[in-house]
């Protein structure tokens, strides 16, 4: 911690969920919090991992109202290391400490409340319990909030007899047809009775009875869905959008790549980048002759060995592979002038990423809500194709030169993508929607640690046992 404590100071105890693509964002709305002089305590199971310790050093270069509480999660043999539903039920084990450290800070700096992520609902409870508000912080779209907020709520996809039959979802601002191989996999294996999956739903609407929502969206692109949003639930919506991870120091692979897109044309260039779910060797096959048959530049990430040698020698002259789990900064790469087009499975980052910078996108969703950014940014922003969806099946060359070839065109996609670019890059500054609607929620805090609340209600609070100390 950089700053001089107050008690006259706001004090936010911020929780985030240790995924990467949940945890850029939240990290960066907190900072944003306290440089806008609230005082921030992040909880980490983790302190030393780079995202951490990442915004531990801006926050003290900074002279920031900043520091982490650590909290060892439990590692237990009940919880699989890839089973995500068994980790955001056991990831509740924290409460007791929480709300025992809640107790303690009665004496020493009162928090005046807590902002945390849309997968941790159960904090609801802990807030109600010290009778502080709770925001919650959704790290996509606002219409996959909505789209989420839906599903749970209504259970529209328990109608339906067989994985793709389609649906009707309620409650959006336009009609939506899904089926449930179009949804996440936690509520597609949804069961009445069964205690993981009623945590899942129970843990998802308690999210309706927070105070207000934080979006990292932007309302010049979803003016619609953000007010959907406050329609359906009731709370005050802030869309504070694009945020997206600032630039780490360069590393020699992210060096590489540009010197690389430094030798190519304006937009002609296509990243590949799929790498997250990988690809079966049927898909790989497709995906690779496709690319092979093509004129057009790519930069390709793959996990491993999942492309030959001789297909990396064949297309040396105009193709670059990258062989490792992890992209270099995405950011960086989309940035570059060279690059035109960005096959991606639609997570939120990197559509927003791609919006930024204004590149459009060929999707090839998977899991949770990368169908419904699919939908937004094919269906309803129109800056981008669908190749193929789910893991199952894979597109044909001839898909995968289709598109291609429509987004690289320079056609309706790539216009309107260079328009949202400008309007998602207006909207951080200064005078921007995003700038101005962080800076209200942060007035909202300020309200609320001077002014009584009424009463919040009690919920009750899983037990568990556990103990944090103060970084």
């Amino acid at each position: 911690m950089a700053a001089t404590d107050s008690r006259n100071t706001p004090h936010i105890l911020a929780i985030p969920f240790p995924t990467d693509d949940q945890l850029v964002p939240f990290l960066n709305i907190s900072y944003l919090l306290a440089s806008h002089g609230l005082s921030i305590t992040l909880l980490t199971t983790d302190p030393n991992s780079p995202p951490f310790q990442n915004v531990m050093v801006r926050a003290e270069s900074a002279g920031l109202n900043f520091r982490l509480l650590y909290m060892p999660f439990p590692v237990s043999p009940d919880v699989p290391e890839k089973s995500f539903p068994l980790l955001v039920y056991a990831f509740r084990s924290l409460a007791d400490p929480i709300e025992r450290w809640l107790q303690q800070q009665t004496r020493a700096l009162p928090v005046s409340c807590i902002v945390s992520d849309f997968y941790l609902g159960w904090t609801q409870t802990l807030a109600a319990k010290a009778k502080i508000p709770r925001f919650v912080v959704h790290a996509t779209s606002a219409f996959g909030v909505c789209v989420d907020n839906s599903l749970w709520t209504h259970l529209p996809h328990l109608a339906v007899r067989t994985d793709d039959e389609p649906f009707q979802v309620p409650d959006l601002a336009v009609e939506l047809s899904l089926c449930r191989n179009r949804i996440s996999r936690s509520a597609r294996l949804f069961q009445k009775f069964d205690p993981v999956s009623e945590f899942t739903r129970e843990n998802r609407l308690l999210n309706l009875q927070s105070h207000g929502i934080v979006v990292n969206t932007l309302y010049d692109l979803e003016l619609l869905h953000i007010n959907k949003l406050h329609e359906t639930t009731g709370k005050p919506v802030w869309a504070v959008g694009p945020i997206v991870q600032p630039p780490m120091p360069d590393d020699h692979q992210s060096r590489d790549v540009q010197r690389w897109l430094d030798s190519r044309e304006p937009r002609s260039v296509l990243y590949v980048c799929l790498s997250s779910y990988g690809l079966s060797a049927v898909q790989m096959t497709e995906l690779a002759q496709g690319l092979e048959e093509l004129s057009t530049p790519f930069v390709w990430v793959v996990n491993g060995n999942e492309v030959s040698d001789e297909f990396e020698e064949g297309v040396r002259d105009r193709g670059l592979v990258i062989r490792c789990g992890e992209a270099p900064q995405l950011a960086l790469v989309l940035s570059h002038p060279s690059v035109g087009g960005f096959m991606t499975r639609c997570g939120w980052n990197s559509a927003l990423a791609s919006i930024t910078t204004g590149v459009p996108m060929i999707t090839w969703p998977v899991e949770g809500d990368q169908f419904s950014n699919s939908a937004l940014v094919v269906e309803l922003l129109k800056i981008g194709v669908q190749v193929w969806e789910g893991e199952e099946g894979t597109p044909s060359r001839d898909q995968v030169k289709s598109a291609v070839e429509r987004v690289m065109g320079g056609g309706e996609e790539a216009q309107r993508a260079l328009e949202l670019a400008v309007l998602a890059i207006k909207a951080i500054k200064e005078e921007g929607s995003s700038r101005q609607s962080m800076e209200a929620f942060a007035e909202e805090i300020r309200n609320i640690a001077s002014a009584e609340l009424p009463e919040l209600q009690d919920i009750e609070t899983p037990d568990t046992e556990q103990s944090g100390e103060l970084t």
